[in-house]
């Protein structure tokens, strides 16, 4: 039996040893299933928060939903119900937020850590051995790291070396994640070479940083004419209203004009917040 082999069964066992007894060592998500808040723990899971944590900051929300269905039936005013809806609005906005950032984290190392594992293997070692010993080269603060101390208490809790992978990095949103999971499980049982795999994700990881910041190069200045445009419109109105307050008025208080008026408002700001869904999307 190879060195890297008994390495693999020794981190194995050990993980085996301390988390076979009692209830505690089981994972997060497993005990946040049975009260049917899984929903509640992807979405704040993928903002790196603790389930636990997203339970807690979900309450809030739903707690103003509630007392805002109650002001709305007092006070007969759908007022409160909107408020409880743009409170809402503003978690989510800021879970999908903080779920980007986690991801643009965590990919800035990400090339670096399959290289690093790919020489590691390529040298002899285990590729489990090699993941956990690449902890040490990122900073504390580094997401690569955090997600491997979270994949090493995963195996320190009695998890399989399978269910420990296909948890590696779960509260992250990066589209080579599933790859990287399945190329590691798929040559565990077949005995294929993971070096390769490794360094063939390393090339399409960086392939894909290439081509979102040449596209995000080509859209700066279609965010900026966007942006003009609206700044423009304002403007124009602004000078309007100054110089013209009496003609404006007339326009909207003309049944067609207001509809004008505000078709050609809804158009602009129509065309600037598309400008920038179309650039906020993920490649």
């Amino acid at each position: 039996m190879s060195k890297a082999e008994v390495e693999r069964i020794r981190i194995l066992l050990e993980g085996s040893s301390k988390g076979g007894s009692g209830t505690g060592a089981r994972p997060l998500p497993d005990f946040i299933a049975p009260l049917r808040f899984r929903f509640i723990a992807s979405l704040t899971g993928l903002a790196g928060k603790s389930s636990i944590e997203g339970v807690t900051s979900n309450l809030r929300p739903g707690t103003i939903l509630l007392l805002s269905l109650g002001g709305a039936a007092a006070l007969r005013s759908f007022w409160p119900i909107l408020c409880g809806v743009l409170i809402h609005f503003g978690a989510w906005l800021r879970l999908q937020l903080k779920s980007r950032a986690t991801a643009e984290a965590f990919e800035r190392d990400y090339p670096a850590f399959l290289l690093s594992t790919a020489a590691a293997v390529r040298a002899g070692h285990d590729p489990l051995q090699a993941m956990l010993h690449s902890e040490r080269l990122f900073a504390g603060e580094s997401e690569i790291r955090h997600e491997l101390s979270r994949f090493r208490d995963l195996l320190s809790a009695g998890n399989t070396e399978e269910q420990a992978i296909s948890q590696f990095a779960a509260t992250v949103r990066h589209p080579d994640l599933p790859l990287f999971r399945a190329a590691f499980v798929y040559s565990r049982r077949h005995g294929s070479s993971f070096a390769g795999v490794l360094q063939r994700l390393t090339r399409v990881t960086r392939n894909r940083q290439s081509f979102r910041r040449k596209i995000s190069a080509a859209v700066a200045l279609q965010k900026v004419s966007a942006l003009g445009i609206g700044g423009s419109a304002l403007i124009i109105g602004l000078i309007q209203w100054s110089a013209n307050k009496q003609g404006l008025l007339a326009a909207w208080a003309h049944p067609v004009g207001m509809y004008l008026l505000l078709a050609s408002l809804a158009l602009i700001a129509g065309g600037v917040l598309w400008m920038f869904c179309m650039t906020a999307r993920r490649i």
